[in-house]
């Protein structure tokens, strides 16, 4: 996704300068969940939504609850 995708409900940062990419020897396109706390939750570069979605759902379970709801 990119910014020009996003929906209001999306948090979206783009490394236009390619920083986290030269920092964490990424190549390739890849999607990092951003803890509230500033920490890196997970790094995706392989089946990513996926990837991340299972981390969310461990980390918060509740909210991956609510969603499920919402999409039924």
């Amino acid at each position: 996704m990119n910014a020009e995708n996003a929906s209001a409900a999306d948090l979206v940062f783009e490394d236009g300068q390619s920083s986290l990419q030269t920092n964490f020897g990424l190549d390739g396109d890849t999607l990092i969940l951003i803890r509230p706390d500033g920490y890196i939750g997970q790094v995706a570069t392989h089946n990513r939504v996926a990837v991340i979605a299972q981390a969310v759902s461990v980390m918060t379970p509740a909210v991956v609850a609510k969603l499920e709801e919402i999409d039924q």
